[in-house]
């Protein structure tokens, strides 16, 4: 199973929850959601048996790049410390340009979505960890 959890957070959650007083910081809020996703993530796998694959955030939007980019970095971390979970790793990469600072052409689509082209990394992130 590939879960992608954390791009509405990215977008919006955490930096409303953050103005609204409900996290002391960014990074706070980024920890406690990113908790929520391996709780349940661990629990689907207990019950159910599945090998699960943990894909990072897209950073489609260049509003939310930046925090997308540091959600990531403490996602992957997380998933690492915990045994059953396997991160997609070298996919968040290869989607953006050599600066990391914008999604490459051939994965755009609309400004929102990726373009389908895509699956071809996923599938190379799948083979270097399967």
């Amino acid at each position: 199973i590939i879960f992608i959890f954390g791009e509405i957070d990215c977008r919006e959650g955490i930096l409303l929850a953050v103005e609204k007083g409900r996290y002391a910081n960014v990074e706070e809020g980024m920890l406690y959601t990113i908790n929520i996703f391996i709780r349940a993530a661990l629990e689907l796998k207990k019950q159910r048996g599945f090998r699960m694959f943990i894909h990072p955030v897209i950073p489609v939007l260049n509003e939310t790049r930046n925090i997308v980019k540091a959600y990531n970095k403490i996602f992957k971390a997380r998933v690492n410390e915990v045994e059953g979970l396997e991160w997609i790793d070298g996919v968040f990469t290869r989607l953006l340009t050599p600066d990391g600072s914008k999604l490459k052409s051939e994965y755009e689509l609309d400004g929102t979505h990726l373009h389908p082209s895509y699956v071809s990394l996923l599938g190379e992130g799948l083979t270097e960890i399967w």
